[in-house]
């Protein structure tokens, strides 16, 4: 097995051939064209797949990173030149461990994962109206819409409504580019905005690479390769007078989560700090329409009178079962995703998913003590600790598991080896949704899906568990449409925008 410091020598090694290959090349011609190598056939997923758009959006941070970037006087690549480029820059992968080089075989799947699924997902509508449900409601003096105001110097309602309209656009287009039509039919109340709009989405190849410089680490990491690219926080570059669009899937998951990425990228903890009462209130929303009695934070404190209790308890009696619910604003970070070191992982993860899991424990054991509503048979208890994005963790079982037993060493260490981290699940805000969804239109009772799921992680091989509740939504066709409150919501701020348009 390769040492750390062999696979990032190798790695290194072969950036530099590359970075020395195309510094012979005019850099702006060179992203030009390898951007339209990466945006052809949209359509298909397959093909866009096979173009493998994460190298080429890796090879094009390289480009306008370079120190040279600037030198004049070169000469533009033949096509044979920069399929070459593109050919070693993939070959990259292989210079990172395999499978069979991790400790922990998950390590390696889920930064697979992290790569490759942002560019197979369509414009999700989903996101759309959750992003108004978050961010379009809070009051004119909320930290969070003065913060957006003076960081992009427009008003968070007309950004979103601007995105929408935009989203809207790309999504019925192949364009690859802004057309101004597009805007000519809306209001001029609307239409005014369209310069900080654009001005808070885009950068010029100059601005960019002063962005990058500033925020991206000059020394090269073999782990880079599976990164998220920093442009889905660029959704347009600024190209000959003309916004384009650096790929379609990044413009759509950039529009998509805009005011967290950028809110949150210089203070995750100052941001989550002002964002946790209405990620929590969103929650409470999609909690209530279970129909189903359930006690707040506030009221289990009143019971509890001292020590941690967690956001939500859900009482499905009919089912005869327990729900904790733990509400956590941590999304699919880079930092989060990519680091396979045990410690780093629980470094990365202490004030958030690490923390909210032993709550869950501390929580459930006072709850089999002091309650007297326990389910008749205690295995109906579980616990859904809920992420603002998708962190292929689906329990912590499974969490312990990355942590190469870590987590669980140190938990049993503490509460003892009767806990059962197996029914501490974890969902993103999306997977607890239509975790909701399956119970209200009567596919499915959340307890008994939750059931569902543990039982088929049990009997699973370890080759088959799956890393995600989605993963089993999808696979028993659970995962379709969207919750009714995100559904009207979207619905509502479409005739919002038809609203806005000249007669």
């Amino acid at each position: 097995m390769r040492t750390d410091s062999e696979i990032q020598n190798t790695y290194y090694r072969n950036f530099k051939t590359i970075r020395n290959k195309f510094r012979k090349f005019e850099p702006t011609d060179l992203i030009v064209r390898i951007l339209d190598y990466a945006n052809r056939e949209q359509t298909n997923f397959d093909n866009c797949r096979k173009r493998r758009p994460w190298v080429c959006l890796l090879l094009v941070k390289w480009i306008i990173m370079d120190e040279q970037f600037h030198h004049s006087s070169r000469p533009n690549a033949t096509d044979k030149q920069l399929t070459e480029i593109l050919r070693l820059t993939g070959n990259l992968e292989s210079n990172n461990r395999m499978p069979d080089e991790y400790d922990v075989s998950h390590h390696f799947f889920r930064k697979y994962i992290h790569q490759q699924f942002i560019y197979q997902k369509p414009l999700s509508f989903q996101e759309i109206g959750r992003q108004f449900i978050l961010f379009g409601d809070i009051e004119e003096n909320h930290k969070i819409r003065i913060k957006f105001q003076k960081k992009h110097n427009i008003d968070i309602n007309h950004f979103l409504m601007l995105s929408l309209a935009t989203a809207v656009n790309f999504h019925n287009s192949t364009s690859l580019n802004v057309n101004n039509h597009w805007y000519s039919s809306l209001s001029p109340a609307l239409t005014k905005n369209l310069p900080d709009f654009f001005n808070s989405t885009s950068k010029t190849i100059t601005k960019l690479r002063d962005s990058l410089t500033e925020t991206q680490p000059a020394q090269r990491r073999a782990s880079e390769f599976y990164e998220h690219t920093p442009l889905i926080n660029t959704p347009f570059l600024l190209l000959n007078n003309s916004y384009w669009i650096p790929h379609r899937q990044i413009f759509f998951r950039g529009i998509e989560n805009f005011i967290y990425n950028t809110l949150s990228e210089d203070s995750l903890e100052e941001f989550n700090s002002l964002f946790t009462k209405k990620f929590e209130q969103h929650v409470e929303s999609i909690i209530s329409s279970l129909n189903l009695p359930y006690a707040t934070e506030k009221q289990l404190l009143q019971r509890k009178r001292s020590g941690k209790v967690v956001d939500f308890l859900i009482s499905d009696e009919s089912n005869n079962a327990r729900i904790s619910v733990e509400a956590k604003c941590v999304s699919a970070s880079n930092n989060l995703m990519l680091n396979d070191g045990s410690m780093e992982i629980l470094r990365a993860t202490k004030a958030n998913i690490a923390k909210a899991t032993k709550q869950c424990i501390e929580f459930n054991n006072w709850l089999n003590k002091n309650h007297d509503t326990k389910p008749k048979n205690p295995h109906r208890d579980f616990a859904i600790i809920i992420t603002y994005g998708e962190l292929q963790v689906i329990n912590a079982e499974h969490f312990s598991y990355l942590t190469n037993e870590m987590l669980s060493k140190s938990l049993r260490e503490k509460y003892g080896d009767d806990i059962e981290l197996e029914r501490i699940f974890f969902a993103s805000i999306g997977e607890f949704e239509a975790l909701v969804k399956c119970h209200i239109e009567g596919i499915s009772p959340i307890s008994e899906t939750l059931a569902r799921i543990l039982e088929s992680q049990k009997n699973a091989n370890a080759g088959n568990k799956r890393m995600a509740i989605g993963q089993y939504l999808f696979e028993w066709e659970m995962d379709q449409g969207s919750h009714p409150i995100i559904v009207d919501r979207f619905s509502k701020e479409v005739e919002n925008l038809r609203a806005h348009m000249k007669c």
